[in-house]
């Protein structure tokens, strides 16, 4: 210190290089905070997550993508999603690369994919692009809309049933409601 005190411009930037200093552990505990919320965020989503590095393996997933399919992290961590064979359709799998490639994310993609006990599932998939450590990644979302596609299609059949009984009817239909009144169709 003997030196520094001696020499006034030493002084002055040996402050400055200590703010500069000081500036970067706070950016660098900002950093690491942001990080540990957005660990806490991905860790606790009740909806399937999937982190891809963009053209290569799968870098991290939820516990809610593990339970829904099935996979290990051991299993999908490191690996290529093409390697796992997640997708039941080879078509599916190239229409989203290609919409995820062409527009950088994906909104409300509708595709069929394999559940590690090969079970296909219908899903509603969505991706947003984002950097990490300066390389582009995706973050996959996945809803299995399974269920909902078993009603829609199973809605559509009795709509069917139903005009076609209606088409091959003459007369009067009486139809009645729960609170007692009645509707006429001819």
């Amino acid at each position: 210190t003997g030196l520094v005190d001696a020499l006034p411009g030493v002084q002055a930037v040996a402050l400055q290089v200590d703010r500069m200093l000081e500036a970067q552990a706070r950016h660098e505990r900002a950093l690491a905070a942001r990080e540990q919320q957005f660990s806490s965020m991905f860790d606790s989503n009740p909806v399937p997550q999937l982190l891809q590095r963009a053209g290569g393996p799968v870098v991290d997933v939820n516990g809610a993508f593990l339970s829904a399919s099935g996979y290990t992290r051991e299993e999908l961590v490191g690996h290529l999603v093409s390697e796992i064979g997640f997708w039941a359709s080879a078509q599916d799998r190239t229409r989203a690369a290609e919409a995820l490639q062409r527009e950088g994310g994906l909104d409300g993609f509708e595709g069929v994919v394999r559940l590690r006990d090969g079970e296909r599932r219908f899903v509603l998939l969505s991706a947003c692009s984002l950097e990490v450590e300066g390389t582009l990644h995706y973050l996959h979302t996945v809803i299995d809309i399974t269920e909902r596609r078993r009603v829609e299609q199973a809605l559509r059949e009795r709509e069917e049933r139903l005009s076609f009984l209606l088409s091959r009817t003459s007369g009067v239909i009486y139809t009645s409601r729960a609170h007692g009144d009645f509707a006429t169709t001819f």
